[in-house]
């Protein structure tokens, strides 16, 4: 076995955007932005119901929508190293469970 340097370009090679990336991406942003108007003006129209129950109970229960949508976004740094077969066991396992519990 010879070893040899290595030739040709070296570097970061620029990523391509693909159609689908792009498409991806243009959906994402219009859902956000269409979200986040529907929200504005839902706080705007239902404004007058904070002097009802308090403006900070109001943005309480305003927020909690936002918050939800926003949660989406974000990395859950959750890993799961399942795998189908581990899966089909944790189901069937459920499934026994919940047939075990209707049968008198």
């Amino acid at each position: 076995m010879e070893i040899r340097p290595r030739t040709g370009p070296v570097g970061v090679s620029p990523t391509t955007e693909t159609l689908s990336n792009i498409l991806n991406s243009a959906n994402t942003v219009s859902s956000v932005a269409a979200f986040t108007m529907t929200w504005a003006a839902t706080a705007f129209l239902l404004q007058h119901y904070s002097k009802k129950i308090g403006n900070a109970r109001y943005w309480i229960i305003l927020s909690l929508p936002l918050t939800y949508f926003v949660g989406q976004f974000q990395p859950t740094g959750v890993q799961t190293s399942l795998t189908e077969e581990d899966m089909k066991l944790y189901l069937d396992r459920v499934l026994e469970e919940i047939k075990g519990k209707k049968s008198p």
